[in-house]
């Protein structure tokens, strides 16, 4: 578990942190602003329990604001940011693989060049957006899968969907202004 103010990653991230399988609960919170080259903040958690990320302000200049995983015997992901995150790629990628829910709640903006928030549910619980204001310039303003996974490519670049997920809820709230280059959610 990590907690902190203010911290920086002047060449790689801001704060990577990985709980292996034998771990349970993985928790980051930083109440000052992180910043990383690459990532602001990457957590993983392979773990049995919960992966909860609670942050102010977070930027990854050439990546992710934040990349968060709980890669599939956990009971769920929470993500709260009270200031702005913002990625060079998306502001969070965020990806559940277990059982839980996947909840994520920004109340200030969300900024990724390509997509501004990428939530993807691939386990059996249900997946909650509340978001402000939220921009992906090229691509998504919010992406949110419940259920499925990217599982190919197809001749044309084309994105194939499948897996075995059965997501229950997916809830979507925004408060602000959510826009994309292509789609707004």
């Amino acid at each position: 578990n990590i907690s902190a103010v203010n911290v920086t990653g002047q060449a790689g991230d801001g704060i990577y942190v990985s709980g292996g399988y034998s771990g349970t609960d993985l928790s980051v919170t930083a109440t000052g602003a992180v910043t990383g080259a690459t990532v602001g903040i990457l957590a993983d958690n392979s773990g049995s329990g919960q992966l909860s990320i609670s942050v102010a302000d977070v930027t990854g200049a050439s990546s992710y604001g934040i990349r968060a995983l709980n890669a599939g015997y956990g009971t769920g992901l929470a993500i709260t940011a009270s200031g702005d995150i913002v990625g060079g790629n998306a502001g969070i990628f965020a990806t559940n693989r277990d059982s839980g829910e996947m909840i994520i709640d920004t109340a200030a903006s969300v900024m990724g060049q390509n997509i501004g928030m990428d939530a993807r549910n691939l386990g059996t619980g249900g997946l909650t957006i509340s978001a402000f204001d939220v921009t992906g310039t090229d691509h998504n303003g919010i992406l949110a899968r419940n259920g499925f996974d990217i599982i190919g490519i197809d001749k044309y670049g084309n994105s194939i969907y499948g897996g075995t997920g059965i997501g229950t809820d997916l809830r979507v709230t925004a408060t602000g202004s959510v826009s994309g280059g292509l789609d707004g959610i």
